[in-house]
């Protein structure tokens, strides 16, 4: 399971999180490199920091997922995750994707 976080680098802490939703590192880490290149880089034992030009390309890749899911639930976790991508981007802060839970 990914958690994913709001981060502010400059505080070097979290602002807010979204987790506890079961398997969603079976749609989330993606292995098509050329349609998902960030998402592509996700693995199970190690965090990675999106900031600033990176934002843009993760909400497209997140936006694709939900496009493509058929399942509704799927969907509103993956408009919430959109929302707070969107949300770092208008605070100039980073999502930082883990799978190591706090």
């Amino acid at each position: 399971m990914f958690t994913i976080v709001l981060w502010d680098v400059e505080k070097y802490q979290q602002v807010k999180l979204i987790e506890n939703y079961a398997d969603n590192e079976v749609f989330l880490a993606q292995s098509d490199q050329d349609k998902y290149p960030l998402l592509s880089q996700l693995t199970y034992c190690d965090e990675e920091l999106f900031s600033n030009d990176e934002l843009i390309g993760l909400s497209s890749e997140i936006n694709e997922l939900k496009m493509e899911s058929v399942d509704t639930e799927i969907s509103a976790y993956l408009e919430s995750v959109e929302n707070m991508i969107a949300e770092a981007i208008s605070t100039h802060k980073s999502i930082l994707i883990t799978p190591f839970v706090d």
